[in-house]
């Protein structure tokens, strides 16, 4: 998590969630690779690092439980990193 921008939670408060099924595979894509990619979600305080996978490393599986969480992917390249976030509903 950087140091310099809001905490995700504060972030994405009055943000609506995208209604997606359990287990479902979320997937992203960056314009240009980066030398390292990171996830992490937050379910209310919770905050757990998310695993990637896929063959070009540009997925998540979300919960199987319904709720409600928020994602962050990090990407970080030589000249710097740049981070995304966004909010779910599992139901």
């Amino acid at each position: 998590m950087c140091v310099d921008t809001v905490p995700t939670p504060e972030l994405l408060r009055d943000q609506a969630p995208v209604v997606v099924p359990p287990r479902s595979t979320l997937t992203f894509q960056f314009e240009r690779a980066p030398r390292e990619v990171s996830a992490s979600r937050w379910n209310n305080t919770q905050y757990v690092k998310q695993e990637i996978t896929g063959k070009k490393q540009n997925m998540i599986v979300v919960p199987s439980e319904e709720g409600t969480y928020m994602y962050e992917i990090f990407g970080k390249w030589t000249e710097g990193d740049v981070g995304y976030s966004f909010v779910i509903a599992v139901r």
